[in-house]
């Protein structure tokens, strides 16, 4: 229970800091909704999908318009934005699969009670 407890606290600050890079990089709406996606995309099991030629097209497409986003809202310094999002996004890629294991671990956890 201590260990849980000490891991729910480290997912908080995760989060916490994460809030702070949203308000730092003033991430858009849009932007997020292209990031969310992605992340939603990460965590899709390859070996869960019938077309992965398909599934890469549609990824490919959602950092396109990431891309299109950031040029679109920028004059300047379009690549910077792109490599900050994108750093940011494997940050929440770590903490998305961490959190997912925490839950798994939790509900099978439950099944033995």
């Amino acid at each position: 229970n201590r260990m849980h407890v000490s891991t729910m606290y480290e997912h908080c600050i995760r989060m916490r800091h994460l809030a702070q890079e949203f308000v730092l990089l003033q991430i858009t709406q849009e932007e997020f909704l292209c990031m969310k996606a992605l992340l939603l995309f990460s965590i899709i099991p390859v070996e869960g999908l019938k077309s992965q030629k398909y599934f890469d097209e549609l990824r490919l497409t959602y950092i396109n318009e990431l891309d299109r986003l950031i040029n679109y809202r920028m004059a300047t310094n379009c690549s910077q934005r792109f490599y900050q999002l994108t750093r940011l996004l494997d940050s929440l890629q770590m903490m998305v699969k961490k959190l997912h294991q925490f839950t798994f671990d939790l509900f099978v956890q439950a099944q033995s009670l």
